[in-house]
């Protein structure tokens, strides 16, 4: 927690749910997703950051829609239809 404070706090864009851990113990990578809207994590061994620990916030759904991901069937829909026209037009 206090990484992430220090950091600003999350974006809008950052999922509070799917947080990952890389942690390096004795030259053992160990990775752990933390879910930071449960409470169950505070009593796991990544409440405390160590040294060398990197912490990824993985985007939300709203941030991977907006990156050039189709997110919804209208879009694909959409994109058919273009393509079914384009194609009728031009054997006619």
């Amino acid at each position: 927690m206090q990484a992430l404070g220090l950091a600003g706090d999350l974006t809008i864009n950052g999922s509070r749910e799917d947080v990952v851990v890389l942690r390096y113990l004795d030259g053992v990578q160990t990775t752990a997703r933390i879910n930071l809207t449960s409470a169950s994590w505070l009593n796991g061994p990544y409440l405390m950051v160590k040294p060398n620990d990197v912490i990824v916030v993985n985007p939300n759904n709203a941030k991977l829609k907006t990156a050039g991901y189709v997110g919804n069937i209208s879009a694909i829909l959409g994109i058919t239809s273009v393509i079914l026209t384009s194609i009728l037009l031009f054997t006619r």
